[in-house]
């Protein structure tokens, strides 16, 4: 089988590079081209030089090597025309046409072109109109891509977005093909309508790329008009339901800007950038708006919470008692409860997680606001206060609130022991914080009953640090000033009994000395003697 020559003639070899680094280069470069061309299945793995027979020639440059170029162009022409030259390619005018002939085998070749359907060649009309029609949509594409309108325009739209951008972009796409139909109205119908297509497909390309930009300036002005809106929303009416209304307003709001944005019967589509918005809505108004509002409201609830048990447990660590506790823990859960309540019917839509975290928040807040609380009203002085006001009302009255009259030592040692004990439990009530119902106080009790300080725990059983207002040392310290203080109670209960003592003594024997002179006085009446002192 006779192979097909190519011959490859390279101008302007260098001296630089060898010509046989050009030769292999180029030999490369086609064989690539020939892996890369689509073959039947029986030749896929036939290589090129099993069809063709590559042929390689180098030029000097003519300007600088101009003797050498022409001697190597007459070899050329010698290897090409004469095919007992050396370096000739064999067989080469084998088929070749004689001159004389050359005219009947192109009528020749016309001929079979015109008969063959399948090559179905248009006529010299219709190749006119292809031609002229083609270079005037050219003409025309590249006066619409360069008009002061059309760069105007999309300067505008790179930088933000432009009103009536669609009607603008339609006005000076019709002005450019109305200009190309009047330059080509002579010519084939079909082929200036096939051509305007493609014109104004080209144009539209353009028009769409501008569009596609400006979309995304509408998504930044749509998504910043969506993050003012929402976070204007009242938090406490109906929220949730209110960022949805919202969120599809503005989705709504935004879909439309792309549609008049859009050019009329051009079916553009805007659903990437849509769906872009509506991620970065969503993401934005769990992440940021509800959970910005959500903290406004948490703060707003602590806010209330720790005015209304500030208001309402002051006074209570102010009465002090035993039953102090059970009233700050009533209000404390009171408080509570109702804070929780007011989280129930606001118009967030909690999921259950959401919820328990929030109740447990607010539990947390009135917890630390009645400790701190405590600590803040529960001091050494106001402890000392307390329990001596406490002694004093014990020691002083009895149960029927009458002061007492002491008469006896026993007296004494019994409302000592009854103060005492009053006053022991209100320093055990504040001896630590209790606000789960869990005290046990006999440790306490038998605490201070000890006389050596060395021997007492540093802690409290089963009392965290944290609930400890006063340690086991600092209450039997605080006990031994209290007794200090109050001992001048028992002092003056006992000088009391000691003055009604002497007072009693003191009757008793003018008692007994007026029964005495009473009886002298009737034996010497009996006598006849005169009374004595002048008793009759």
């Amino acid at each position: 089988m006779d192979k097909l020559r190519c011959f490859f003639i390279i101008r302007d070899k260098s001296t630089q590079t060898p010509f046989k680094n050009l030769e292999l280069d180029l030999r490369k470069d086609i064989k690539k081209i020939w892996d890369a061309v689509p073959k039947p299945q029986a030749h896929e793995r036939t290589p090129f030089s099993e069809f063709f027979s590559v042929h390689v020639v180098g030029l000097s440059n003519y300007e600088f090597l101009k003797e050498k170029f022409e001697e190597e162009v007459a070899q050329l022409k010698q290897r090409l025309v004469n095919s007992t030259s050396s370096g000739s390619l064999p067989g080469y005018r084998r088929r070749a046409v004689p001159a004389s002939a050359f005219s009947l085998m192109i009528q020749q070749i016309w001929k079979e072109i015109k008969q063959n359907k399948d090559l179905d060649l248009p006529s010299q009309r219709v190749m006119v109109a292809t031609m002229r029609c083609e270079a005037t949509a050219d003409k025309t594409l590249g006066q619409f891509m360069e008009s002061e309108r059309w760069l105007s325009l999309q300067k505008a739209a790179e930088t933000g977005p432009v009103q009536d951008f669609g009607k603008r972009v339609s006005s000076i796409l019709y002005y450019y093909l109305s200009e190309y139909d009047k330059e080509v109205v002579d010519f084939d119908e079909g082929v200036r309508k096939s051509k305007r297509h493609m014109l104004e497909s080209r144009a539209l390309q353009s028009a769409q790329a501008v569009y596609n930009t400006m979309l995304v300036h509408l998504c930044s002005k749509a998504f910043e008009g969506f993050k003012v809106r929402a976070a204007s929303l009242n938090p406490e009416k109906g929220f949730d339901e209110s960022l949805r209304a919202c969120i599809l307003s503005s989705m709504r709001e935004f879909r439309q800007w792309c549609a008049d944005a859009s050019l009329q019967h051009r079916n553009w589509s805007f659903s990437t950038i849509v769906e872009k918005l509506q991620r970065d809505i969503d993401v934005h108004a769990a992440s940021f708006i509800r959970s910005a509002k959500l903290s406004e409201l948490k703060l707003k609830y602590k806010e209330q919470l720790v005015a209304s048990l500030t208001s309402q447990v002051d006074p209570a660590f102010g009465d002090g008692g035993e039953g102090m506790w059970v009233s700050i823990r009533r209000i404390l859960k009171l408080e509570t409860e109702n804070a929780i309540s007011r989280l129930s019917i606001q118009g967030f839509e909690l999921e259950e997680k959401e919820f328990n975290a929030m109740r447990q928040y607010l539990s947390n807040i009135a917890r630390n606001v009645v400790e701190q609380k405590a600590r803040d009203n529960i001091v050494a002085e106001k402890v000392l206060t307390e329990m001596k006001d406490r002694f004093s009302r014990v020691f002083c009255y009895d149960s029927n609130s009458q002061p007492r009259a002491w008469k006896k030592k026993k007296h004494i040692t019994v409302a000592t022991e009854e103060a005492h004990s009053a006053s022991l439990k209100i320093l055990a009530v504040m001896a630590t914080i209790d606000l789960d119902e869990k005290r046990n106080y006999d440790e306490l009790f038998s605490c201070l009953t000890k006389e050596i300080e060395d021997s007492l725990p540093s802690s409290w059983n089963n009392v965290s640090l944290k609930d400890t207002l006063f340690t086991p040392v600092q209450c039997q310290r605080l006990w031994y000033k209290f007794k200090e203080m109050t001992q001048k109670y028992i002092v003056e209960a006992t000088s009391s009994m000691e003055a009604h003592k002497r007072h009693k003594r003191t009757m008793a024997r003018k008692i007994a000395l007026g029964t005495a002179a009473a009886a002298v006085n009737v034996s010497l009446a009996v006598m006849g003697i005169p009374s004595i002192g002048g008793a009759t």
